[in-house]
């Protein structure tokens, strides 16, 4: 008797493990949604940069970005902000955005390689998709930003 109750704990813990696992895997990845003032809203799955680490490497060395994917960083408060191309392979667009949530500022298709400094609007998150969506998609200053999925703390 001991031995069931023993073996049906067993495979009773076993399955509760199994289906947290299969609940956290299938929580909705970070996602930064951009409401433009046409009215269209265009969303892209991002990666964070939050240490000092991930934001010095951000996207360097990556050969490819998918069109609906991006990174964004996060710095603990709003100050001008500077990004360069060096060590980037794929061209990019900075999108700068302010605490309110808002676009401040675009860097436009910044070129690989680069050394130049590039932005250095006040911002608090900085948002890198591939190079041309901005205008492709008619993302400017002023656009409302929402963030899904994402503690900012």
């Amino acid at each position: 008797m001991k031995k069931v109750v023993a073996v049906t704990a067993f495979v009773f813990l076993v399955l509760v493990g199994y289906f947290l696992s299969q609940r956290h895997s299938q929580r909705s990845s970070p996602e930064v949604e951009i409401l433009t003032q046409s009215g269209e809203r265009v969303s892209f799955q991002v990666e964070l940069a939050k240490t000092p680490e991930e934001r010095a490497k951000g996207l360097m060395f990556r050969q490819y970005l998918p069109s609906n994917q991006g990174m964004l960083f996060i710095f603990d408060q709003e100050k001008r902000h500077w990004f360069w191309m060096k060590n980037t392979l794929i061209s990019l667009d900075m999108i700068f955005i302010n605490q309110e949530q808002r676009v401040v500022g675009i860097v436009h298709q910044a070129q690989p390689e680069k050394t130049n400094p590039l932005g250095g609007w006040k911002s608090k998150y900085i948002l890198e998709i591939n190079g041309g969506l901005a205008e492709k998609y008619g993302i400017k200053e002023g656009d409302k930003i929402k963030f899904k999925n994402l503690s900012l703390n």
